[in-house]
């Protein structure tokens, strides 16, 4: 138990929060950067709640936070809850972590609980190889190592491979007005995917279309020319608060997927050499990603061949709760 007194509340002081995750920043080298637009836009996600995110302060100084984000549906017999938080450097050792993380699996056994009663719960979170104290708690709590992933980056002023000529495929800026199209090869590219859960429009426009990140005229789609349909996208951010903390312009690419008829053809290769030279173009001074290294596609593969380099590794934690419930006793 923490030997100081802390105040419980909803997270909605976007300020506080913000100014929390640059210290953490700072001394885990998370390569999280935000700013109060980037966690305003957190709080609005309509498919999350305002119980999800909570936020721990000693005399009114906010030091330390946690967020649940339940999937909207299950894969298989697990409904996964990815949940996140931190505790500022300076407060560490006092037992805020445990408190913060126990209730995230609290939350996300009741969600499991009040949906699907039946099914295993699957918290998973990232634990960073700076914060010795959060991966070993993640391990005291019965977390275990799932997936090792990796920021890699490459410099825009670094030559670029020629993207190569596809035959019978076209390739456009993204157009919010087919986005509906782009969700579904989204879907079907990361299908087979352990534990990905399909997004939904909702989640769609939340975090594609209507963000202040969104860069749509430096994402790429590529079409069949003979049926018109999406088979393969590059979605590109732009979070401002990386350059204004660090003075280095980065565009982030969020999502990159081809569907599965279309693979081996190098037209992620190609979407990706593309938008590196348009960065370059554009003024940007890196392009960055995020690479799961176990990946069943070989993207981790893919972007080395394009120049990009790890800058970045962290971990993948879970820890399965099983069912309140027999399955056979429910029924929907």
């Amino acid at each position: 138990m923490s030997a100081v007194e802390l105040t419980w509340d909803r997270l909605t002081d976007t300020r506080r929060w913000a100014e929390l995750s640059a210290r953490v920043e700072r001394v885990d080298d998370t390569g999280e950067i935000c700013n109060e637009r980037d966690l305003a836009e957190e709080l609005t996600d309509p498919t999350m709640r305002p119980e999800h995110f909570v936020g721990v302060s000693i005399d009114d100084e906010l030091v330390g936070y946690a967020a649940v984000r339940p999937r909207e549906q299950p894969v298989g017999d697990r409904l996964r809850t990815d949940v996140s938080g931190a505790v500022d450097p300076a407060h560490r050792g006092q037992g805020i972590g445990s408190q913060l993380l126990a209730w995230s699996i609290r939350q996300a056994v009741a969600d499991r609980d009040a949906r699907y009663p039946d099914l295993h719960a699957l918290v998973t979170t990232d634990g960073y190889p700076a914060n010795r104290a959060q991966v070993g708690l993640l391990a005291e709590l019965g977390f275990e190592v799932v997936g090792r992933e990796v920021r890699m980056e490459r410099p825009c002023s670094a030559p670029v491979p020629s993207p190569p000529d596809f035959d019978e495929i076209q390739v456009t800026a993204y157009d919010q007005s087919r986005s509906a199209e782009v969700l579904d090869a989204h879907n079907q590219a990361f299908g087979d995917y352990n534990d990905f859960t399909p997004w939904s429009p909702a989640k769609w426009r939340q975090w594609v279309d209507g963000t202040s990140a969104a860069r749509p005229h430096l994402s790429r789609v590529a079409y069949d020319e003979s049926s018109g349909a999406v088979v393969a996208y590059l979605i590109s951010q732009e979070y401002v608060a990386v350059a204004e903390t660090t003075g280095v312009r980065d565009l982030y690419v969020s999502k990159l997927g081809t569907i599965r008829t279309h693979r081996d053809r190098g037209i992620a290769r190609g979407l990706l050499s593309r938008v590196v030279s348009d960065a370059a173009a554009a003024g940007y001074d890196t392009v960055s990603l995020d690479a799961d290294t176990d990946s069943p596609t070989g993207a981790y593969g893919l972007y080395a061949s394009v120049g990009f380099v790890v800058r970045r590794r962290h971990n993948r934690f879970a820890l399965t709760v099983p069912p309140s419930v027999p399955r056979a006793t429910v029924s929907r």
